[in-house]
């Protein structure tokens, strides 16, 4: 495998237009064993007061009949009451992602088979992210703390312990339901540029909200007064 590129390794289905690992066994054709969803998280003003998030998610090529690519702000419905950071939109992004591609999945296949196009389920889904962070947390860090009782080596909480439940909780949930495997796999970022560019545009709708929501809250002041 470190022979080939990041991009070498990602083909795009021809029927249904999803990312999918290239498969050894088929290479005149694409098989749906393997899913890419390639995700993102973006922060504005990083930790700071009034900083802004977005998650970017892609699972495919822009579509017209089903979604493959999503470009969300963080808000309260996403993520309540909880600071805005880098490290949180990143596990964010991948906790929608899983999401958003377990929901299309028997859908796309169907629709891929009626094409033409290759008829196997998906058997393993890959978080594709250029955040070691994230990687590092559900592969390394993750099974480690669950032996300790979620603590960290010297007794101590996570940090991010929250999301870091939720997406492990959401992974075998997932497994259990879906009959696959949830992988995540670190990639180089300018091979996440698609996923990188929704993230920005998702923190960008955020910070634009936060301003009109602010401009609204100043005008109701300023009549009352």
């Amino acid at each position: 495998m470190q022979a080939f590129e990041t991009n070498e390794l990602v083909v795009t289905c021809d029927f249904c237009g999803r990312f999918y690992a290239k498969c050894c066994a088929h290479p005149s054709e694409t098989c749906h064993l393997n899913q890419i969803v390639y995700t993102d998280g973006a922060c504005r003003n990083n930790g700071k007061d009034g900083a802004a998030s977005g998650i970017g998610i892609a699972v495919g090529l822009p579509d017209d009949v089903c979604q493959h690519q999503w470009a969300l702000p963080v808000d309260d419905n996403l993520d309540p009451g909880k600071k805005r950071t880098n490290q949180r939109a990143e596990l964010l992004a991948s906790l929608e992602g899983l999401k958003k591609v377990c929901e299309l999945d028997a859908e796309g296949i169907a629709g891929c088979m009626e094409q033409g196009g290759y008829e196997d389920d998906t058997d393993v889904i890959v978080i594709a992210t250029d955040s070691e962070y994230v990687v590092k947390g559900m592969t390394e860090w993750v099974p480690a703390w669950k032996q300790r009782g979620w603590r960290k080596s010297g007794g101590g909480k996570p940090f991010n312990l929250d999301l870091f439940r939720k997406l492990d909780e959401e992974v075998e949930a997932r497994e259990r339901r879906h009959a696959c495997r949830v992988k995540f796999w670190y990639i180089p970022r300018k091979y996440n540029g698609l996923a990188d560019a929704l993230a920005k545009r998702g923190a960008l709708s955020a910070a634009n909200s936060a301003v009109a929501v602010t401009s609204v809250a100043h005008q109701l002041s300023a009549w009352s007064l």
